[in-house]
């Protein structure tokens, strides 16, 4: 397990859309997140600094709400 610790892993790139890019593509029609994906810019990584740990609370009651549309409904 050492050779895991301490060693950084991308999980996934961060990517953002300004709010005039987002309209000019709404007013395209855009709808889907595969849509917008191609004009956002990346601004960031979510990466680990630690070995990964199995957890039952991460399996079982932690959830991430994953849409096309919940960004633009719900964070404004």
């Amino acid at each position: 397990m050492d050779d895991y610790q301490n060693t950084p892993s991308t999980i996934c790139e961060v990517l953002a859309l300004d709010e005039a890019r987002e309209a000019a593509l709404l007013k395209t029609g855009a709808a889907a997140l595969d849509e917008f994906i191609p004009h956002a810019e990346r601004i960031g990584t979510v990466t680990t600094d630690s070995e990964f740990i199995a957890s039952k609370y991460v399996d079982c009651r932690l959830f991430f709400r994953h849409s096309d549309g919940f960004l633009r409904k719900e964070l404004r």
